[in-house]
């Protein structure tokens, strides 16, 4: 619960990018992913990413956590999944709309990073690896407080190339 699944090989047509989810229930296999127009954000099943050429997941690192938790906060992993599975469902998708929202507000618009990254933003962690205005999901590969738990069907080579340049 709260580890956070990147896949680089979705398509739009013929044009390459990533795809991001945030698990809210890891013993129910749930995630929340902002998956279309049509569908906006909602609930899947963790599995579904097995049929993905690769994915990556990733998770907090523990001395992030435990830096958390000394200043006050709760531990953000699950404090993001929950937070996530009350408020970020049912959102409308879309790529530009509400992107960085950071009032109390919650947006009415959202889209597969940004999803992530506000349940995480909103307990007290950034994890937008270069605090752009649009997150993407390559921005999770490469940032400083998410380390790698898994990889499948990429090599791993050439994610630490990202996560080093």
């Amino acid at each position: 619960t709260g580890d956070i699944l990147v896949s680089m090989s979705q398509r739009l047509c013929f044009y390459p990018h990533g795809h991001a989810a945030i698990v809210i229930d890891g013993d129910k296999n749930k995630i929340l992913e902002a998956r279309s127009y049509e569908a906006g954000s909602c609930v899947c099943k963790q599995s579904k990413w097995s049929n993905l050429h690769s994915f990556v997941i990733l998770r907090v690192k523990e001395d992030v956590i435990e830096e958390l938790v000394n200043e006050g906060y709760e531990n953000p992993t699950k404090s993001a999944a929950v937070y996530a599975a009350e408020n970020l469902m049912g959102l409308k998708y879309s790529l530009l709309k509400d992107i960085r929202v950071l009032n109390d507000d919650t947006p009415q618009y959202t889209q597969c990073a940004q999803l992530v990254w506000y349940a995480y933003f909103k307990v007290g962690l950034d994890i937008d690896e270069n605090r752009g205005i649009i997150v993407k999901p390559k921005d999770f590969l490469t940032s400083d407080v998410l380390e790698i738990v898994q990889v499948f069907g990429i090599e791993p080579d050439k994610i630490l190339k990202m996560r080093n340049e």
